[in-house]
């Protein structure tokens, strides 16, 4: 059976504001101000570390870990109007250096394991969602 593989690569102004609205709309708004730093950890789990700089000159660091960065992204996908499967496999990867989200319609196994994806750089993470 064919699988069906979507990717969305957000540029990093792209994923500021999906973090921006989430936050806002979780009730946690990140500072107001001049980001001076956007900073993609790239590691077993993808994070971001957001540094701003507010009027009064206080600098300001927002870790955003993969599990909110991911809801970000995937709230922003469904205000876009972007159709996503519930069923869907969403993950994160780097792809040519832009944080993306992969969305496909494989099957997950009737044991419960996931598949091994030899594309994804990082081990031992699990689909999001």
């Amino acid at each position: 059976m064919p699988i069906e593989i979507r990717v969305m690569m957000y540029t990093d102004q792209e994923v500021v504001a999906a973090l921006s609205a989430y936050f806002r709309r979780a009730g946690r708004p990140l500072t107001v101000g001049t980001i001076q730093n956007f900073r993609v950890e790239d590691e077993e789990i993808i994070s971001v570390d957001l540094t701003v700089e507010t009027v009064d000159g206080e600098v300001v660091t927002h870790k955003v870990a993969e599990t909110d960065l991911a809801a970000a992204l995937l709230m922003d996908a469904i205000s876009r109007k972007v159709p996503l499967p519930a069923e869907s496999n969403k993950r994160l990867y780097m792809i040519a250096d832009h944080i993306s989200l992969v969305i496909d319609q494989r099957r997950a196994p009737a044991d419960g394991t996931q598949v091994t994806r030899q594309a994804r750089r990082r081990s031992g993470t699990s689909p999001i969602g």
